[in-house]
């Protein structure tokens, strides 16, 4: 038991690194279009929850931080296409009843909406690709983000080095 109460100090205490304080200030009110990580995915209960949780990456690498930040890879991504003939690149979220929510990314931030589940069709990805945007961020900004998501997520205070993620 005292093994967590030690894990939790660092975010209780109050004390963080400066690295993780702008790391999470790239995250969540970065000025440079799309480049703002919290307008779709969510971590310390802020942020846009549309894309996967990033607090996951927390134990990987550096440099595997960095390749999953900056792909494109668009897995969880589908077209959805409602009954009124819209179509949208979407996420899909939690299922209710009869009703299943989408997270429609052709906005940033990505749009939540609600369907019934009869009423939406879902097929393949071609067009929607992550924010290219992303690979904007310096080697310095992204080192202080994937400061931020290790210590958001496991407390792990330890100073990620540009040279880290180049």
């Amino acid at each position: 038991m005292r093994w967590i109460i030690l894990l939790l100090v660092p975010v209780v205490s109050g004390q963080e690194p400066a690295q993780v304080a702008r790391g999470r200030k790239v995250f969540f009110e970065s000025e440079a279009a799309g480049t703002r990580c919290g307008n779709c995915h969510a971590i310390e209960k802020k942020g846009t929850p549309a894309g996967p949780d990033l607090g996951r990456l927390a134990m990987l690498n550096p440099r595997a931080i960095k390749m999953a930040v900056l792909s494109t890879a668009t897995q969880y991504v589908v077209s959805a296409k409602l009954k009124t003939g819209a179509t949208f690149p979407a996420m899909k979220g939690a299922e209710e009843g009869a009703e299943v929510q989408l997270f429609d990314l052709s906005n940033n931030p990505p749009e939540l909406k609600k369907v019934p589940k009869a009423d939406v069709e879902y097929q393949p990805n071609t067009t929607w690709k992550h924010p290219p945007e992303s690979t904007r961020l310096t080697a310095p900004q992204l080192a202080d983000v994937i400061a931020f998501l290790r210590f958001a997520s496991t407390g792990d205070k330890k100073t990620i080095r540009p040279e880290d993620v180049e």
